[in-house]
């Protein structure tokens, strides 16, 4: 977790006089280097301010008022700074100055399934661009995965972001390993998308560090072997992988139809197996893949029953 050095400083603007003659009392917040500086709202005359002692000079009633109240704030500063840090925040001057003015937008905890929402939204706007649709399905996908998974582990909708430890990662790997039967390489997709909302919401400063990094997140090699006759006999047979089928289907349910780089994104595949194991599927009208088109201009479509 990166290490943080903040430091409150009280001074005078003498330069900035009211017409009553009364200059402001600013505060400085330095955080790892950076300063922000703002006004406290109380003013004294120039010849009143002790620079060294930070404060008003003199034991007068508005003298004692003003000085116990550059106490609290500065006492209010370092409070905010802690509370900020066992939420998880990345504290920087700026935050610290919002949550002391009560900028309730500063304090608001994110949750895993808000950063999802945002990554989502602006994705869903590229679209046919940048992005493919299969792609965003994935998106979305792993988003069903992220609730499912926390509404059987913790009972609850969302977990806030400083809840995801690796507790929580290796929960899920286990659960996509088990309870949804994927492969490791299935399983890296997912993590390494979780991986990604991390880095956004560390980016963002929603939180000072990204869990996942401790975690070794790898693809198993895939080899390149022939297939003996039982092995062939099998895709003959139309032997296919179910997971894949459903995917397939659950994507054309939400979307016209589906291309084969589709397709080869929803499962990695590459194209000469995922066309093979497309042809297989449109040849079984029982697993409800068609298709229109030939060629390049081939798309697959949910079978009409």
């Amino acid at each position: 977790m990166e290490k943080h050095c903040t430091m409150v400083y009280f001074s005078l603007r003498e330069s900035k006089q009211n017409k009553k003659g009364l200059s402001p009392i600013e505060v400085s917040i330095t955080t790892n280097g950076k300063r922000i500086y703002f006004s406290t709202g109380k003013h004294v005359p120039a010849a009143d301010w002790n620079k060294e002692k930070q404060a008003v000079k003199g034991k007068s009633e508005e003298a004692q008022l003003i000085n116990g109240y550059l106490i609290q704030l500065r006492n209010k500063i370092y409070q905010k700074e802690i509370e900020l840090l066992q939420k998880g925040y990345l504290i920087t001057a700026e935050l610290l100055k919002e949550a002391i003015t009560d900028k309730v937008e500063a304090l608001n905890e994110k949750t895993l399934l808000d950063v999802l929402n945002e990554h989502n939204t602006e994705r869903k706007a590229m679209v046919g661009k940048t992005v493919a649709p299969a792609t965003y399905w994935v998106f979305e996908y792993t988003g069903r995965l992220f609730k499912e998974f926390i509404q059987k582990k913790y009972e609850r909708k969302d977990l806030y972001l400083r809840e995801i430890n690796l507790g929580f990662i290796q929960g899920f790997h286990a659960f996509l390993l088990g309870e949804k039967k994927m492969g490791q390489n299935s399983c890296t997709k997912h993590l390494k998308f979780l991986k990604k909302l991390l880095n956004l919401a560390v980016a963002n400063s929603y939180i000072s560090y990204n869990p996942v990094n401790a975690y070794k997140v790898e693809r198993e090699p895939v080899e390149i072997d022939f297939l003996d006759e039982e092995e062939l006999r099998k895709i003959i047979n139309f032997d296919t992988p179910l997971p894949r089928l459903e995917r397939a289907k659950e994507y054309l349910r939400q979307n016209a139809f589906m291309t084969l780089s589709d397709y080869c994104q929803l499962t990695g595949l590459l194209k000469t197996s995922a066309s093979r194991e497309l042809k297989e599927w449109i040849a079984q009208p029982e697993t409800g893949i068609d298709y229109k088109g030939r060629g390049t201009h081939k798309i697959y479509i949910l079978r009409k029953t």
